[in-house]
């Protein structure tokens, strides 16, 4: 492959349906924040969904970035949709539009054609058109959307391989990335009888590429604890449950992620361990906060559009958590916070991070922990196995409610002993976690910094 060497700021538009605080909104928003000094990109976000002042602000304050809001898209305002895409694209003069969906994918490709017969019927050398990256977000992904939309709406004597076109069509002119090796290789496995996919020599995921999330670290190593009073203001109450608060004096545990079966985090996982722990050992010494919101209704409309209620029940996680904390006498143990929370404070607060998932593309949370210089308990999925070096970074743990209660157990365990030690000792201790502490920190700092990250897409665009 060739390299075009190029020194000169690439114009990309991100494509987000929200700006609200999950994975794709947030990498784009480091992604922001450490072009600052390098201006590798000149930065264009297009948007659906009305966002809150805050997080506007929190896109556009402090760096020149431009945004768009588009009407929420629909099949009856497509070509509206397309043409008010293109228009943003030629008016800043767009290299890359990067896209966090398929569906956006193809809305992309369809805006980035050349607009007369004489450009579309140039050469692939002399074409000049933007190029559309899809970076691909979690592990239900289908590929096959456009094909199986109209499945149902074309003569059953047309053979699905040849419906299954129209979405090779799209993919197959994007630049396909992975956040994680443990993702490419899930999606290969999963569409290998699709051998226009995956196996078949130039199939659309060989041809993907593998680049690691980024995290603007400067975010997380600048940021403060958040004191007691703070923090339960960020404690969710409820009609009709009495107001709880965070003791004082507990350790402090936490996870971050939506609530979601699609997601395939494992919320109700983590209570359970607590319960046994519970069991054990009477009152707990520490206190555990849920950082999430519940995405019960995004949910229902995915499950029911896909036809996948067998795997993804129509429920709401962070209700059955809350129902079950009720039953369990958890209430005054487990605290679910507000999602609008600051991350990087919250982590210099714990003393903890736990993360239990079934399946993840890559993790951030789990990485900005381990910047942050907390212990992290997570899940031994391939992806945590990749992320962490097979654990040097962080304790793996199995994925059932007895292995996670016996690494929170462990951890308990020193957190308990290191307070009843002698100063001498503590002081010892303290030094040698402080420094296996700053390794860690150090070693996942150079991995997955932002600079990394923007560095590999540039290098993306510029290799034919």
């Amino acid at each position: 492959m060739k390299r075009i060497e190029s020194d000169a700021p690439v114009n990309v538009l991100h494509m987000l349906k929200d700006l609200s605080f999950g994975g794709p909104q947030n990498l784009v928003l480091d992604m922001i924040r450490g072009n600052r000094e390098k201006k590798l990109f000149n930065f264009f976000v297009v948007y659906n969904t009305p966002p809150t002042q805050a997080r506007l602000n929190d896109y556009s304050n402090g760096a020149n970035v431009q945004m768009y809001k588009l009407d929420k898209w629909s099949i009856s305002w497509m070509i509206s949709y397309v043409k008010k895409l293109r228009e943003i694209i030629r008016a800043n003069n767009i290299q890359i539009v990067h896209c966090h969906t398929n569906i956006d994918a193809y809305r992309a490709r369809l805006a980035v054609i050349p607009y007369n017969i004489k450009g579309f019927f140039h050469s692939r050398k002399n074409r000049k058109h933007a190029t559309v990256v899809l970076t691909i977000h979690g592990m239900t992904l289908n590929l096959n959307y456009l094909s199986e939309f109209f499945m149902g709406a074309i003569d059953n004597a047309i053979s699905e391989k040849n419906i299954r076109v129209l979405d090779r069509f799209f993919l197959k002119h994007c630049k396909i990335c992975f956040e994680s090796k443990a993702a490419r290789e899930f999606y290969l496995k999963d569409y290998h009888q699709y051998p226009e996919f995956g196996d078949e020599k130039g199939g659309i995921l060989m041809k993907s590429v593998v680049i690691h999330n980024g995290v603007f670290v400067p975010r997380i190593l600048n940021a403060k604890p958040i004191s007691y009073g703070e923090l339960n203001s960020y404690v969710m109450h409820y009609p009709g449950e009495p107001d709880v608060s965070i003791p004082r004096g507990k350790i402090l545990l936490a996870m971050v992620g939506s609530f979601s079966s699609y997601a395939q985090r494992d919320q109700m996982l983590v209570c359970k361990a607590i319960t046994l722990l519970k069991q054990k050992l009477g009152e707990l010494p520490f206190a555990f906060l849920f950082v999430g919101r519940s995405t019960f209704e995004k949910d229902y409309h995915r499950v029911k559009e896909q036809e996948v209620s067998d795997s993804y029940p129509d429920r709401d996680e962070m209700a059955d958590c809350l129902q079950y904390c009720r039953e369990n006498n958890l209430v005054n143990d487990i605290f679910f916070m507000r999602p609008d929370i600051d991350v990087p404070s919250l982590l210099k607060t714990i003393s903890c991070y736990v993360y239990a998932s079934n399946q993840d593309t890559f993790g951030i949370s789990v990485v900005e922990a381990i910047i942050s210089g907390v212990d992290v308990i997570c899940s031994n999925t391939a992806v945590f196995m990749e992320i962490t070096h097979n654990g040097e970074l962080a304790r793996l743990s199995e994925n059932s409610p007895e292995a996670f209660a016996a690494a929170i157990s462990h951890f308990l365990k020193y957190k308990i002993e290191e307070k009843t030690e002698s100063d001498a000792d503590r002081a010892v201790d303290e030094q040698i976690d402080m420094k296996e502490s700053e390794e860690q920190m150090i070693v996942a700092a150079r991995l997955y910094t932002i600079e990394r990250c923007l560095n590999d897409y540039k290098d993306l665009l510029y290799i034919r």
